[in-house]
């Protein structure tokens, strides 16, 4: 068998089934699917597992474990995994029909360590929000290192979790496993990594997976777990410069000096928003609830940051002025990032 695609599931039972279905429909059928329930409370797993028995798919397998977060799952489904090749999909997102099939003829050509392709990013209705803007000429065959270059410093592709499949060798090799207890930042912890130790990264040049943006989910309301992608770039950071390869000691740097201070500082801003719009807690009040969380979630985390903010002067003057404004006060630089955006201000009580 080629090919596990790896499904952690936790009460998504309103989702499931359009997942299951996109698997169901695919031209090639020789793939497994492993379901694993984490700690379900909902009618997920009921759901599927009628939807294995009524299509009688004895491919599909469904293995239960106590609540541990998708990262666990995902670490019990690569221990599990009987293909050659992993994917891991989430139970809101769908695949194209003819995905697989794409995957083994090119499957039958070589051997690539990580074949990744496009996806757009869609509604729960289907809908477009977001299409898949790096497409290009052709496929095309490189170096993992070149595949993070593109990605960290030009910008020219972008890589989710449901668009990549992983040659199962590589990750065993290199002990290459999900962060226990992440929420946030643990795929791209994941592809960073593994494309770091992959020689031969293959591009499909087509958009095959879809994205699902749903309401409720931790990307659309305060979670200060937001913070483990900040966690995730800083171990990434460690592992490039452990790994000694020139191009990623240059590619760590990036990561130190940018990647880190603008995810920290756009998640702060994030969490800002959530907590002045959707909670109405005024913006005072909101800096400290945050500020107290992450000290308490990940202590230090925020004095490493700010040393980082001190010592940057940023590409853009607006980048210099966001990041002056942060050391000096959190409120100015939510402020600052409201009109850049062309937000209304209300007028509130600090």
């Amino acid at each position: 068998m080629k090919l596990s695609i790896i499904i952690p599931v936790y009460n998504v039972g309103k989702h499931i089934k359009v997942t299951l279905e996109s698997l169901l429909n695919q031209q090639e059928k020789n793939f497994e699917v492993i379901i694993v329930n984490d700690g379900s409370t909902d009618e997920s797993i009921s759901l599927a597992k009628e939807f294995i028995d009524d299509n009688k798919l004895s491919d599909f397998r469904i293995i239960t474990k106590e609540n541990g977060g998708v990262s666990s799952a995902r670490n019990i489904g690569i221990s599990e995994a009987l293909g050659e090749y992993i994917l891991f999909l989430d139970a809101d997102d769908y695949i194209s029909h003819d995905l697989v099939h794409i995957l083994y003829q090119k499957l039958q050509l070589e051997s690539p360590s990580i074949i990744y392709w496009g996806y757009d990013i869609v509604t729960e209705e289907k809908k477009i929000i977001k299409r898949y803007q790096y497409l290009k000429d052709r496929d095309s065959s490189s170096k993992g290192v070149e595949v993070l270059s593109e990605m960290i410093i030009g910008k020219k592709t972008s890589i989710w979790i449901g668009s990549i499949v992983f040659q199962k060798d590589l990750l065993k090799t290199n002990n290459i496993m999900y962060t226990k207890g992440c929420v946030a930042g643990e795929d791209i912890e994941f592809v960073y990594k593994a494309l770091a130790k992959a020689n031969n990264v293959l591009l499909i040049n087509k958009v095959l997976s879809y994205y699902v943006q749903r309401q409720g989910s931790i990307t659309n309301s305060y979670n200060i777990k937001r913070f483990d992608s900040v966690a995730a770039l800083e171990r990434v950071y460690i592992n490039f410069v452990e790994i000694g390869n020139p191009k990623l000691i240059e590619l760590s740097r990036v990561i130190r000096n940018e990647s880190i201070i603008k995810n920290y500082t756009g998640t702060f801003r994030l969490c800002m928003r959530q907590l002045v719009k959707s909670k109405r807690i005024n913006p005072g009040r909101a800096i400290k609830i945050i500020t107290e969380d992450i000290e308490n979630n990940y202590p230090e985390m925020k004095n490493r940051v700010m040393r980082l903010v001190k010592y940057n002067k940023g590409r853009s003057l607006s980048q210099k002025i966001e990041l002056k404004l942060f050391i000096i006060s959190p409120l100015l630089y939510y402020i600052f990032g409201n009109l850049k955006n062309h937000s209304f201000l209300r007028k509130v009580d600090i």
